[in-house]
C-alpha cells in the first residue's frame, strides 16, 4: 500500500513465481478453490485437483490440506531438507551415544572441560545444521551442552584476564604536595 512508512514490501515477482509454482504443484482448481467459501464447492475442487494427493499429503480438503501439500512436496525437493535427514540417518546412533557421554561427564578441572567441549564440538561440526538434526536425537542434552561452552568461553576470559593482571605494571603515582600542617583553631 501507499501509507504506513517501512512495513513489509511485496515484491510482485516473486509473488507471482510463488503463484505459478504453487498451480504447478497443485493444479490449478486446486489453487482457485481458496478463494471460493462454499465448503462442498471446496470438498469438490479438492478431490478434483488433487488426484490422490491428499494420501501423500496426509491432509483433507480445503487450503490448509494445500498448504500442506505445498510444504511437504517443497521440502522433499529441498537440498538442504535432504541433507538433514541424511545426516540424522548417518549420525544417530553416534549422536546418541555422545548424548550419553554427555549426561555423563564429569570433568575433573576446567581444563578437562575444555578438551571435551573441543570433542563435542568435533563431531558436531561435521553436521550442517546443527539443531535440525539434533532436535529428533532423543533427550540430547542441549542445556548441558550450552552450560559447558559458556563455562569454557568465561573461563578462557578469565585466564586472559588473569595474564593481563599479572603483567599489569602500575604508573608511578603522581607526586603530591607537602602535607599541609594544621597550626590550631583558625583565627575568626
Amino acid at each position: 500500500g501507499g501509507g504506513g512508512g517501512g512495513g513489509v514490501q511485496r515484491a510482485p515477482e516473486v509473488l507471482s513465481l510463488f503463484h505459478d509454482l504453487r498451480r504447478e504443484l497443485l493444479g490449478a482448481k486446486a489453487f482457485k478453490r481458496n478463494a471460493e467459501v462454499n465448503k462442498a464447492t471446496n470438498a469438490s475442487n479438492a478431490s478434483n485437483a488433487s488426484a490422490g494427493a491428499d494420501a501423500a499429503a496426509g491432509a483433507g480438503a480445503g487450503a490448509d490440506g494445500g498448504r500442506g501439500l505445498l510444504m511437504s512436496e517443497l521440502l522433499k525437493r529441498s537440498s538442504y531438507h535432504t541433507a538433514v535427514e541424511s545426516e540424522r540417518k548417518l549420525f544417530g546412533p553416534l549422536l546418541e551415544e555422545l548424548a550419553g557421554e554427555v549426561r555423563r561427564a564429569k570433568p575433573r578441572d576446567m581444563n578437562a572441560l575444555g578438551e571435551f567441549v573441543r570433542k563435542v564440538d568435533a563431531v558436531l561440526a561435521r553436521l550442517s545444521d546443527e539443531r535440525a538434526v539434533l532436535k529428533d536425537v532423543p533427550g540430547w542434552p542441549e542445556a548441558r551442552v550450552d552450560a559447558m561452552r559458556e563455562a569454557c568461553v568465561v573461563h578462557a576470559e578469565l585466564e586472559e584476564m588473569r595474564r593481563e593482571m599479572r603483567d599489569w605494571k602500575s604508573p608511578p603515582l603522581p607526586s603530591l604536595p607537602p602535607p599541609m600542617q594544621s597550626k590550631g583553631p583558625a583565627a575568626a
